[in-house]
């Protein structure tokens, strides 16, 4: 479009002609375009994306801790206090029970969260942040098969729904990240 055909509104002086661009000048059909380019995701992560990954990850921690418990226990540090019992009232151990694989998927992501946002805080390693990349794969799947299987028996599972969800987004900025280095 060819600005020079418009009516003048005002009695402002007329912007430079534009200059002809060099064959690697991307901005030559829009001047103005440099000026504001922002790219689409920033590799550089701020205290607060540190602050409130770490800070979930500490907060699910607390909120469900009885696998960090059951294995401090396996550990010799601390007691595991928790009882079940199967249908007839026979005491179940707890890894086999149907808590196991959705307590642990919920610690998953907690250890997920506190890491992304370590790596994230040591200005990513390379290769813990391809550790990191492949621990939320894992993690995203545990907890999509553990909300699938879990569904029609005991509906849905609110924590794990939650990190596939989160997963996938903390998935999908790491490998951002990783592409930007």
């Amino acid at each position: 479009m060819d600005l020079s055909k418009l009516p003048k509104l005002s009695n402002s002086p007329a912007p430079p002609p534009e200059t002809s661009s060099t064959a690697g000048d991307v901005t030559s059909a829009t001047p103005r375009a440099a000026e504001h380019y922002q790219p689409a995701a920033d590799a550089r992560s701020s205290f607060a994306d540190v602050w409130i990954s770490i800070g979930i990850g500490v907060i699910l921690l607390v909120l469900s801790p009885r696998f960090l418990q059951w294995m401090l226990s396996k550990a010799g540090v601390g007691t595991f206090t928790w009882t079940f019992s199967d249908p007839q009232g026979n005491p179940l151990p707890y890894s086999k029970t149907v808590f196991f694989l959705g307590d642990l998927a919920v610690f998953a992501f907690a250890i997920v969260l506190i890491l992304d946002g370590l790596v994230s805080a040591l200005r990513r390693p390379r290769l813990l942040l391809m550790m990191a990349i492949g621990l939320t794969a894992i993690t995203v799947l545990m907890n999509a098969y553990y909300v699938v299987t879990m569904f029609s028996g005991y509906g849905p599972q609110l924590f794990s729904l939650l990190a596939v969800v989160f997963g996938i987004y903390i998935l999908s900025m790491q490998l951002a990240r990783l592409k930007a280095e």
